[in-house]
Parts: structure tokens; sequence; C-alpha cells
């Protein structure tokens, strides 16, 4: 790994005393790694503290630039530089180094609440307005660090039941190739049924009310996508058994970028460093229509993340211009992978001239490849079952003194879970008849206020119609994207049929509800006592379940090889290039299965998968 900065002198053992990650990870997570890909690593007299900003050149060129270290980003700059021990790689992140306590966020599987409202680590806004929910707009999530989303989501692993991966239209990808890829990545993340010092408090009640109510126990959960059809299961976590979080940078970077690592020499991480386009260079039309070839991208440094505060934004762009630091371009000498997930890949292409020509001129880009780009994304409605409990205690995860206590943490940090090492979600299910996922919470991520003792019960179903996604304005490439989710689908006939499905999934978990103990003590809050489930709550009550795909999928956009049409040398392999959302399952295993799936397509370099 090339660096440019010492380690942090607070982690000179090889845990951090004030984080579990392995000293050498934290070295080169403490700034950014700007020097020519090859050189020789140099420290510089820059301190690492406070968040510093990087100095000296950006990397002139690379044999491999990766866009994004999420999830897809990890993996593939992993499995790339090992497999290429020749070829340099340059994994480019837009987040910044993150301190102490963003890093125990990162790491302590209760700490998903704190994680999502820190902007630091995870990126929100607001959507455009749903047709569906009455005009509400809603929140949209994304993870906005190294790690991505695998460092900021609640942890579930569930592989989606066959047929689905042989429907997303990759080449080569059938059913039995893509199980031996999740198996791949389950290898690596090893994702765990949680032991009892980390299993939310009332999961096994409430396991033993599902069977009684007639929705039945997978034992063992199914790690594999199994066809035991309608159950609900104790969801296997990416964490380790003291609740210590396994996201695709600690599991796929960590152990290639150790001293004498697969990748110590051949890996350069760029953190805090924003990708504003695709540099595109224009060549003759051949026989497949290629008009234009990737050849590098455009870089600066990433803006802080206190959009509050003109003062800092300003002097952040007056250092950078005293160091030379502007739009600087670093070449790709083979290809450019875009790896930047759901929304940040989209965003991207179309800053790059790359999308529907009409609605690029509207943001003052000049079009240059037109395709649907962001026209016709799916994204996932959640809808909920409330529950208010008043007769056992508030589940420790849902108690913010509890899992902040200084024994608390103490006990995590020794690896005996507890409190701040529980998962924030009991059970995962799935309800066939109902083409519906089911995810269950004592303590519900970003529930507000805090400290309420709720139970939540949701159901999260399959998006009948479009969402889409535009650039605002191409003089602010960090802005998010404008997007409409078009949650429930509207008022047609698609919307209906969601809306209805999400109806007899949300009344079969009220079901669920009645048949716990009455020692709960439990009322319904959403729908109130004594009223039915219907289209009115779904569609008041609906929000965003942070499943987004489609942005820039297979067949519009891109070529079975996942290459982005029109253009050599680019590719997306994220969940943007996904087609469909599962019913039967979240997205975290299937984007870890696709980037394992087409890490190895380009290590052999067969037929579509070779270098254009």
């Amino acid at each position: 790994m090339v660096l440019l900065r010492p380690p942090s002198p607070s982690c000179s053992h090889r845990y951090c005393a004030s984080a579990t990650m392995p000293a050498h990870l934290l070295k080169w997570l403490v700034g950014v790694a700007s020097v020519a890909v090859g050189a020789a690593a140099a420290a510089t007299a820059e301190s690492a503290q406070g968040g510093a900003r990087g100095s000296g050149p950006y990397p002139s060129a690379a044999d491999y630039v990766i866009v994004g270290g999420g999830t897809a980003g990890c993996v593939l700059a992993a499995r790339l530089c090992a497999r290429f021990p020749a070829a340099s790689v340059v994994l480019i992140e837009r987040g910044r180094p993150r301190t102490p306590a963003q890093e125990f966020k990162v790491r302590a599987m209760s700490a998903v609440p704190d994680a999502w409202v820190d902007p630091a680590l995870t990126e929100a806004w607001a959507s455009e307005a749903n047709p569906g929910l009455g005009g509400r707009p809603v929140t949209l999530l994304t993870g906005a660090t190294l790690g991505g989303s695998s460092s900021i989501n609640s942890g579930q692993w569930s592989v989606p039941v066959a047929p689905y991966a042989s429907t997303l239209g990759v080449d080569g990808l059938t059913e039995a190739a893509a199980q031996r890829f999740y198996d791949a990545a389950a290898r690596v993340v090893h994702p765990v049924v949680p032991p009892p010092s980390v299993t939310p408090v009332y999961t096994e009640k409430y396991l033993a009310a599902a069977a009684a109510a007639g929705v039945p126990i997978l034992s063992p959960p199914p790690l594999r996508g199994d066809s035991r059809g309608d159950g609900i299961w104790v969801s296997p976590m990416t964490a380790d058994a003291g609740g210590r979080r396994r996201d695709a940078c600690t599991a796929y970077l960590d152990p290639v970028v150790r001293p004498g690592g697969a990748c110590a020499s051949n890996l350069v991480l760029l953190l805090g460093t924003t990708v504003t386009k695709v540099v595109l260079s224009e060549r003759r039309a051949d026989g497949d229509g290629a008009r234009y070839k990737a050849t590098g991208v455009e870089v600066v440094p990433s803006a802080p993340v206190d959009k509050s505060s003109a003062a800092a934004r300003a002097a952040a762009a007056a250092a950078d211009a005293a160091a030379g630091r502007g739009p600087t371009t670093i070449a790709a000498r083979r290809q450019v992978l875009l790896t930047a997930g759901p929304f940040g890949s989209p965003k991207i292409l179309q800053l790059s001239g790359i999308g529907p020509a009409a609605s690029l001129r509207a943001a003052g880009i000049l079009p240059r490849v037109e395709l649907p780009v962001g026209a016709a994304a799916r994204s996932r409605a959640a809808t909920v079952l409330i529950a208010a409990y008043r007769g056992v205690p508030l589940a420790p995860t849902a108690n913010v003194t509890a899992r902040t206590a200084p024994t608390a943490v103490a006990t995590w940090r020794s690896g005996g879970g507890g409190v701040v090492g529980t998962v924030v979600t009991s059970a995962f299910g799935r309800l066939a008849a109902t083409h519906s996922s089911v995810v269950v919470s004592w303590a519900p991520p970003g529930a507000k206020p805090e400290g309420v003792p709720l139970l939540v019960s949701t159901c999260l179903g399959v998006p009948a119609a479009a969402a889409t996604m535009a650039v605002a304005d191409a003089a602010s490439p960090a802005a998010p994207l404008r997007v409409a989710p078009n949650l429930l689908g509207g008022g047609g006939a698609d919307g209906a049929a969601e809306v209805a499905a999400a109806i007899a999934c949300l009344t079969r978990l009220r079901r669920v509800t009645a048949a716990l103990p009455s020692a709960f003590e439990l009322v319904d809050v959403t729908p109130p006592p004594g009223v039915a489930v219907n289209a009115d709550l779904v569609r008041g009550s609906a929000t965003s379940a942070h499943h987004t795909v489609g942005g820039a999928a297979v067949g519009p956009v891109l070529t079975p090889s996942l290459g982005v049409r029109g253009v050599d040398g680019l590719r997306v392999i994220d969940a943007s290039a996904i087609p469909s959302i599962p019913a039967s399952s979240g997205l975290l295993a299937t984007v870890y299965m696709l980037a394992e799936y087409a890490a190895e397509q380009l290590v052999e370099g067969q037929g579509p998968w070779g270098e254009a």
C-alpha cells in the first residue's frame, strides 16, 4: 500500500485504543494517499490528527481506477490488486478519514442509529415528491465512508431465492455461478447468527409468536437462498461474536494491505477525494458502435462535511488552491470501474455526459452518449406496523444510556458483546404470497424519539414503478442527485397492486404481534387499536427502505459484461447495475456476489470480459 502519512500516535498496538481497528489499517485511513503509483512511500511532517487534508499530488495514472470505496469497490480493489501484482490499482473514496468516535459508530452493531445521522458517515437528503405517498418526500440514505453502506447498515445477510441472479442479464451469471460467488463472499465476510450475547432481547418470544400465528420458523436460517418458502428466522449478520462489524473494508482490504500483504505495494487509496467526471476521449465508431473510450477520471478534494459552514468551505477551497489541488486527472491505462453505489455511479455517468440528453442539457451538461441513466431505477418502499410495549423493560439497544455506558463499551471492546454489540434487528423473513421480505426490530434504527418502547415490523415490497435520478447542476458535482423514488407506484394499477401486497403483509404480521404474551402489554400504534390496515394507512406511513437499484442497469445502460454502452474501458459494478430488487431478500449479499463474480471475470479476461 502506498502511503504518505505516519501511523496515528494513539494506535501503537495492533488494535487502536479508541477503536477495534488494526493499527496498520488505521494507518492508511488517517490521510489521503496521494503519490504516483509505484513510487516509494514517503512520510510527511503534517499532523494526521483532526482529519487533516492530504498533501502532494494525486497519482498521475494507474492501470485500474476504481471509483467508490464502498461494498463493491473494496471487493474489486482487493481482488484485482492481489491477482494482478504487477498492475497498479487506485481506489478513490469521497469519504474522509474517520475519527475514533466515527470508527466506533461503524464497528459497534448497536450504533447504526448514530451512524445514520453522522454526515461524515452517511449522506442523507430529501427525495422528490412521491405521488403514491400523497406527495410526501422521503429521506434517502447512502454510505459516505470507506466500506460504503456495508459500514453503516443493519448488516443482515440474506440471499435471494432462485431464480434471481440468472434474471439480471449478466453474461455467464447462472444460478449455480451466483451461488458459488455468494459462498465466496460469505467466506470472507463470514455472516453468522448472532450468539445470545448480542441477540436482541425478546427475539425468541417473537419467533414463538410467529409460529403460533402460522409463520414457520426457519432453522437453521437460509444462508444460501434455499427454497423452504414462507418463514422467519434470526438473521445472520456481518459481525463477529462480539458484535463488531465486518464490512467490506475490514473484510477485504485489511488482509491485503497488511505489511507483506498481497497489495502492500500496488494499491493506492485516495480518501477524501471526489470524482467529478469520467474523462472520455472520442474515437471513431467501430463494429460494436463504441464512440468513446474512458481514459481516466477527474478528481478534486472532497468538500467539508459541515455543509452549514461557509467559512469552512472557503478555507478548504483556499488551502486547496494554495497547494495546487484543483481538478486533477488520473489516467486509467486499462479500465475505469464505477463502484460508487446506487446513486453515486449514475451521478458520475451523468456528470460525464452519459445519460438522457434532455436532462443533461437542463443541468448544463454537454450530452456525449445518450443512454437512459437514472431513467428506470427501482426503489423499495418500507411499510410498517408499530406497537408499543409497556409490560416489559425497554430493549437495551433502544436505551441510549445503556448502550453508551462506559462499562458497556469496555465490555464490547474486550470482545464480550453485550448491549453495545447487539444488532438492531431481531429477525428477517419472507412471505411469498405477498412478494415481501420482513424485518422485525425492538430498537429500530432512526426511530425518533429514541428510547420509546416500540416493536416495529416492516414489510419490504417489490417496487412496481420506475424511480428517476437526475443531476441538478453541473456546477455542483458534490450535490446529491434529484431522486424521485415513486414509492408505491403513484395512483395506477401497479401502485394499487403494491399497496394491496403491503396490506396483506402487514395484516399477517399484526396477527404475529397479537400472539405475543400478554405480559408485553402491547398497544397498537400504527394502525391504532381497532383500525384495520388499509390503503390510506399504507400510503400515509410508507417510507424508503434504502434499497435502490437500476440507475445504470444491465440492458438499457450496460452490456451483459457490465460495460457502459458506447464507451470502451468503462464498467459499472454495484447496485446501480442491478435491474431488479428480489422479493425474498435485501441487497447486501447480492452486491457482494456481483462484485466477486465481476472480479473473477475481469481477471480471466475471456470473451466480452476482455479489455476493450
